[in-house]
């Protein structure tokens, strides 16, 4: 099984995100500033090859998936809580 479709039996992810489409979003994530770097400079005033930059970018995407995890930790264990006997990936899709 992929990572993505363990994460959906596991009850981590729900029902309607797709896998595949979740690996493309943290592909684009972690690339785009390289792929468009006239963007990256615009919005920062950085270039993505600037050491600042590139530490500012591994804090937010850091925080951003520990903000996530935190978020699924809590849904998973109030829905837990609240509804024992429910399949987990309705827990996290309801």
């Amino acid at each position: 099984m992929e990572g993505g479709v363990l994460l959906k039996v596991a009850g981590l992810l729900p029902a309607e995100l797709d896998p595949g489409h979740l690996r493309l979003m943290g592909f684009a994530l972690i690339n785009y500033p390289r792929m468009l770097p006239q963007i990256t400079r615009m919005t920062t005033g950085m270039t993505p090859e600037d050491p600042r930059f590139a530490a500012r970018w591994e804090t937010l995407l850091r925080a951003v998936g520990s903000w996530l995890e935190e978020a699924v930790r809590r849904k998973g264990v109030t829905s837990a809580a609240s509804t024992a006997q429910a399949n987990p990936v309705e827990r996290l899709s309801g």
